[in-house]
């Protein structure tokens, strides 16, 4: 079994490939996982806090949701097995992946005091400076215009964590970033 490790927001999450005889996919998931998230593999393995295991088949179930003349069709890709374990399989695509990790941070956040914010940010004074509000309100626009001046952040999403009494800000797609003290 191939396993990677992954510290992402202060969570660190464990890939479990799972032999399998059908290689094309197993080894396109990992090389798009490890190229795609090359900053925050692990390399001494550690007691993870979540795990993702991977296997060749899935029991897939497709759901139906009829409004009109309309029907949505939706395809099952992971199951959550137990509080800290996910179960997925080789054909899903980074989008899918990052759906997991995704709800796997959204979890952990929660426990912890923290949460994932639609936001855009830049870098003043050492301290994070977020511009929240509705799409369309000029949060990314705020942040364009200050880049120039300061480093950004994020543009489109911020998970924020707590840590120490500090709350520390990370930027999405998972790239690690700046502390903030408590006020």
């Amino acid at each position: 079994m191939k396993i990677i490790q992954l510290h992402i927001a202060g969570v660190l999450i464990q890939l479990n490939f799972h032999p399998t005889e059908g290689v094309f996919f197993y080894n396109k998931l990992i090389t798009d996982i490890q190229s795609t998230y090359k900053l925050f593999i692990v390399e001494k393995l550690q007691k993870p806090d979540y795990y993702i295991d991977f296997y060749q088949y899935h029991n897939r179930e497709i759901f139906s949701q009829r409004k009109g003349k309309t029907t949505k069709f939706f395809v099952d890709f992971s199951k959550i097995v137990s509080k800290k374990r996910v179960v997925s399989y080789y054909k899903i695509g980074l989008v899918q992946f990052q759906f997991i990790i995704s709800n796997i941070l959204q979890k952990y956040l929660e426990k912890n005091g923290g949460f994932m914010l639609h936001a855009s940010g830049i870098i003043y004074n050492s301290k994070v400076l977020l511009f929240t509000g509705k799409p369309g309100s000029g949060k990314s626009t705020a942040m364009t215009l200050l880049s120039s001046k300061y480093s950004p952040i994020a543009d489109d999403s911020i998970i924020v964590g707590k840590s120490n009494e500090q709350y520390i800000c990370y930027q999405t797609p998972f790239k690690q970033m700046i502390g903030l003290k408590k006020n």
